[in-house]
This record gives structure tokens, C-alpha cells and sequence, in this order.
């Protein structure tokens, strides 16, 4: 489950983008559905992925939006470029 992540010691505010990375990768084993994931700071600008390393901003995003909310987000299916 998604929730191992969240208790991964790389989820710590100093963690570097390397480890954030490795625990990424680590739980998408679990999950070969997914095609990346991302860490993103409060501003919305990614700080990590998992696979591709997209360094972009998520300001914008709707899922992003609810989730600086406070409110519990799982997106759904949907295209990236990259």
C-alpha cells in the first residue's frame, strides 16, 4: 500500500533528492501500474521522481490544489509531458 511511503524515513524535510528519489522507485515495485511519482514541495514545484525526473511546477494542478487544501488526494489516470 501507498501508506509504506509515508512512513519512509527518506520523507523528511532534509532528505536529498537522490533519496527521495530511491524510495520513490522502491514503491513503485509495488505498484507497476503507476508510471512515476513525485514529491512536491508546498510551492508545487517537484522536488523529486521516481523515474523520469521531471523538475517542473504542479501550481496549477488540480489534485495539487486539494491536496495544499489539506484534503486526501489520489489522482487520476492522466498524461505528462516530457
Amino acid at each position: 500500500s501507498l501508506d509504506v511511503l509515508t512512513r519512509h524515513p527518506a520523507l523528511r524535510p532534509d532528505a536529498s533528492r537522490d533519496d527521495l528519489g530511491e524510495a520513490l522507485r522502491d514503491t513503485m515495485t509495488l505498484h507497476p501500474i503507476l508510471r512515476d511519482m513525485y514529491v512536491l514541495e508546498p510551492s508545487g514545484q517537484v522536488r523529486a521522481s521516481a523515474r523520469y525526473g521531471f523538475r517542473g511546477e504542479w501550481k496549477e494542478n488540480t489534485w495539487f490544489l486539494q491536496a495544499a487544501q489539506g484534503q486526501q488526494v489520489i489522482s487520476d489516470i492522466h498524461a505528462t509531458l516530457y
